[in-house]
């Protein structure tokens, strides 16, 4: 099984749909966002996928009514906190938006994967046999690049993705204003 998984959107629907592209090219089975998708109107853009979608909480999911209006009757599941706990193919996988909580559950054994957003910086690493990653942002604001990982859930494994003709909001401009 092959899961995409993103997070950090921050209303980028440029970003998302060329992911969304990618995720269709590479035949995921399904989507998981590890939060921050931004307004209401994100969730929206979920029902254009075909695949199931599961979401938790970031901090930057300030429209909790309208994101909860926006899934009903859609193929997107969401969970209640801003982490999750779910089994695919077997492998069980702790899902969570803050960092805070990824060494204590990543040594605890009792994961395949661990999976995190929050900080815009993609990064893999592996503590004891449990998988940790954080698959970056799609909104290009912190890093300038778009980025999400493909989890296969028969090899325990990530490959990076990254959209390249991504829309960012950190320009020229704005790391200037930044300065001053």
């Amino acid at each position: 099984m092959k899961i995409a998984i993103i997070s950090d959107i921050h209303d980028n629907r440029h970003n998302l749909f060329k992911a969304f592209g990618i995720m269709k090219k590479e035949r995921c089975d399904e989507l998981i966002c590890l939060g921050d998708m931004g307004s209401g109107y994100i969730p929206k853009c979920f029902a254009e996928l075909t695949i199931p979608v599961f979401g938790i909480w970031g901090n930057n999911d300030g429209e909790k009514f309208k994101t909860m209006q926006a899934t009903c009757n859609t193929r997107f599941d969401m969970a209640e906190a801003t982490y999750g706990d779910i089994t695919r193919d077997s492998r069980r996988l702790f899902l969570t938006h803050y960092p805070d909580l990824i060494e204590p559950t990543a040594k605890s054994g009792l994961y395949d994967a661990v999976f995190y957003g929050h900080t815009h910086l993609f990064k893999e690493e592996q503590v004891g046999n449990t998988l940790v990653v954080n698959p970056g942002e799609l909104a290009a604001a912190r890093t300038g690049k778009a980025t999400f990982v493909i989890y296969n859930t028969s090899t325990n494994t990530i490959e990076k993705k990254e959209i390249h003709d991504a829309l960012s909001m950190r320009t020229e401009y704005i790391e200037q204003v930044k300065k001053n």
